[in-house]
């Protein structure tokens, strides 16, 4: 639950308030007065701050959270859609009321479209409007809050709940290994717990991620190089990985992409190599490249390593663009961000 979520309790009749932080914002004393006084009958408890010009607002904005802003619209030093601004600036979860008697319907609309949650004409018998307005946009406020939060704990625990049966798969994978005979057959399946195993880096990385929405694969593919560098003392890496931010669904085809390149090197290596590897943002997305040297034509890799390359590229509509020569293989992953 958000920090803001906690300073009420709903009741049928009103709020029970904690602290929450009122602005109220007129170049007219005694309309702030009333708006005042309206507004805290639903809101008992609460603090209300007021505010006349640009340094007064900026004080209160500056002393601690403001949780509902009212504010006029034409203020002789301003208007209220800069003051919008301001608040919104350094309170993003403020709510906002615009409470004015000059404007029309254009405003109003722009109002709504400007982030505004409800736009009120000020009048006195608008005050218990005014008031209501207020209260009812604190309250979808905060349940679009509650209701964010906890669907990202519900999202947090999905991944883990998965990271943990592909960790389960994981050990069956390896028992199985266990009892396998033939070297072809081992390989299959050191090679399958290879995928999983990355597939599992991937989710974890999402579930410890504060942002359930991307993750950074340059970061995830250089914690793959890595590893492998540490596996493989045959082969030494160069690396030019650029950090890159991806929504889910694009970087898991990405990470098992670079997962697949790599077993490649593994499968292919027979003498000590250097083998090049790149993340880069181009203008309309990013290219994965890899090199490694030394790899004979005859043992280019076939089957379904570099199928599951092209499978997982399309999902994403990426191009795999494949050079196998006496000199080595090299390989370039383009992608639409």
């Amino acid at each position: 639950m958000a920090p803001n979520d906690r300073r009420f309790v709903w009741s049928q009749a009103s709020f029970q308030e904690c602290a929450i932080r009122i602005l109220f914002l007129d170049d007219d004393p005694d309309a702030r007065t009333l708006a005042v006084r309206a507004v805290l009958q639903e809101f008992a408890g609460a603090e209300a701050l007021e505010a006349a010009d640009r340094a007064s607002l900026l004080r209160q904005l500056d002393a601690g959270p403001v949780d509902i802003l009212v504010t006029d619209y034409d203020l002789r030093w301003t208007d209220g859609f800069a003051v919008f601004d301001l608040a919104i600036a350094r309170h993003p979860n403020c709510v906002a009321v615009m409470f004015t008697g000059t404007g029309n319907e254009a405003l109003a609309v722009r109002a709504m479209k400007t982030g505004f949650a409800d736009y009120v004409v000020k009048s006195p018998g608008q005050l218990r409007r005014l008031a209501n307005g207020v209260r009812m946009a604190y309250e979808r406020a905060a349940e679009r809050r509650l209701l964010q939060d906890n669907r990202e704990i519900l999202r947090k625990e999905l991944y883990h709940r998965l990271h943990n049966n592909l960790q389960i798969i994981i050990s069956l994978m390896a028992l199985t290994l266990r009892g396998l005979v033939e070297p072809r057959d081992k390989k299959q399946v050191r090679a399958l717990i290879r995928r999983v195993q990355s597939f599992s880096l991937l989710q974890e990385r999402f579930y410890r991620s504060e942002d359930l929405r991307s993750i950074d694969i340059g970061a995830f593919i250089s914690g793959l190089v890595q590893e492998f560098d540490a596996g493989e003392p045959n082969i030494d890496f160069v690396t030019e990985i650029e950090p890159m931010s991806m929504s889910i669904d694009e970087a898991v085809p990405v990470g098992l992409i670079a997962n697949e390149l790599l077993m490649e090197v593994r499968a292919t290596a027979a003498t000590a190599q250097l083998v090049t590897m790149s993340l880069r943002a181009t203008s309309d997305g990013g290219e994965l490249h890899i090199f490694a040297p030394d790899a004979a034509e005859d043992r280019s890799p076939s089957g379904l390593g570099i199928d599951l390359v092209q499978r997982l590229a399309s999902q994403i509509g990426a191009t795999v663009i494949r050079q196998v020569t006496v000199a080595g293989i090299e390989t370039r992953v383009s992608f639409v961000a």
